[in-house]
């Protein structure tokens, strides 16, 4: 009997203590899932990084022409390569003549045709970013994919498609546009933003660059201006040196608007009222 009453509190404190090693955990439900690897583990090694490059072409291309629910369909109806007055995939829509404005209001007939490129080429121009500044990162630990030649070949595919993605978007869609200042705030202020970033790049010395970026509320005169000088490195980690500084000055916008709001606030001097008070 005495040994079942030991057998007993033995259970009882192992199990008393398990429950508060796993109260001591943040997030006691929350594990590592290794066969799904997130984006720092996919960019982590020189072969993933390889692996990732060798399938952006691919993944563009099906992007604007592996359905027929794309720009590519509405275009060739509009050059007269095909024909259809129906309405499947906005053939029908971009066929009429005259032609009639394209209509990307939210909801249109043809949102998802217009939508599927964009997806497509500013998600995969993301990875090609991602991926050259993982080459960079790997080439400067001294790792490589398996030698210079090799390690060449991945940076330029990536530049392709980077590029291939930008022009692309750039073609079709006036979002991807570079806007002047003013253009920029009456966009802003269209799609009811918080803040806008207006930004110039200059030649700072030799070949490196300096950027000077503005952070502003859209509705208000708060704001706070960056200057970061690329100083060596490359343009991708110059990129995000700025972001960097934007985010903290993101983070002191409030501040900033209380210091102007209290400005205006300010009551202005009597210069009436002379120092005797008459």
């Amino acid at each position: 009997m005495q040994q079942r009453y030991s057998l007993r509190a033995l259970s009882a404190l192992i199990l008393s203590g398990a429950a508060i090693l796993v109260a001591c955990q943040k997030e006691p439900l929350s594990v590592d899932n290794t066969n799904q690897p997130d984006v720092a583990r996919a960019y982590s090694t020189p072969a993933g990084v390889e692996t990732i490059v060798s399938k952006l072409y691919q993944q563009e291309y099906n992007g604007q022409y592996g359905s027929a629910d794309d720009i590519w369909t509405q275009t060739i109806t509009m050059s007269f390569e095909s024909h259809s007055q129906l309405g499947n995939f906005g053939m029908g829509t971009r066929a009429a003549i005259p032609r009639a404005p394209i209509d990307n209001s939210i909801g249109n007939t043809v949102a998802n045709g217009n939508f599927r490129d964009f997806d497509f080429l500013s998600r995969n121009a993301r990875s090609a970013s991602n991926a050259l500044a993982a080459i960079d990162k790997y080439l400067a630990a001294g790792f490589s994919a398996g030698g210079a030649a090799r390690d060449a070949r991945a940076k330029a595919f990536a530049w392709f498609n980077l590029g291939y993605a930008l022009g692309q978007m750039s073609l079709l869609y006036d979002s991807v546009a570079i806007l002047s200042p003013s253009l920029a705030s009456t966009l802003a202020k269209s799609v009811q933003a918080r803040v806008l970033v207006a930004s110039s790049m200059s030649k700072a010395g030799g070949s490196q660059y300096g950027v000077q970026a503005r952070l502003a509320g859209v509705n208000d005169e708060a704001g706070s201006v960056v200057s970061v000088q690329q100083s060596g490195v490359g343009l991708i980690d110059l990129g995000n040196k700025v972001a960097d500084q934007l985010q903290a000055a993101y983070k002191s916008m409030p501040d900033a608007k209380g210091c102007v709001d209290q400005k205006s606030a300010k009551p202005a001097p009597d210069v009436g009222r002379s120092r005797l008070g008459g």
